[in-house]
């Protein structure tokens, strides 16, 4: 991987994160400012974001840990609000109907709840296409 990376650096713009830490991106890859808030996203169990990486306390609190990281290797699904791991979901379908049910650490302020509920409605839609209905519940 090295020799890639190495290959890659002089064409990618850095950062640093709080660490101090180098990060790398592609040069005229779109950096909303700092302070446009992350849209609410539903990330699947397992991942990526959730496993790949080593520090992962930019997208889940501490405490939040044990809510997502089950004994048994299970790696739930995850609500992020701005980015961070903010609940669990999951998917009850049937073909008469798909429920997205969320289960935040916390609750929702009134822009995020709105903003989850209609990307959960999304999210059930293209889970479970053959359902007759669709909703989402939180708590």
């Amino acid at each position: 991987m090295r020799p890639v990376l190495d290959r890659l650096v002089p064409d990618l713009r850095r950062f640093a994160d709080e660490q101090g830490r180098t990060l790398f991106d592609l040069p005229r890859a779109p950096r909303p400012k700092a302070e446009v808030p992350a849209p609410v996203r539903f990330l699947p169990r397992y991942d990526e974001v959730l496993i790949a990486y080593q520090h992962r306390d930019r997208v889940i609190a501490p405490r939040h840990r044990p809510a997502i990281y089950a004994k048994n290797g299970i790696i739930e699904a995850t609500l992020l609000v701005d980015g961070f791991v903010t609940g669990t979901w999951d998917l009850a379908a049937s073909r008469e109907q798909a429920l997205l049910r969320i289960r935040p650490f916390k609750k929702l302020a009134p822009p995020d709840r709105r903003a989850a509920l209609d990307e959960g409605e999304q999210l059930a839609r293209f889970l479970a296409p053959d359902a007759r209905a669709h909703g989402v519940r939180v708590g």
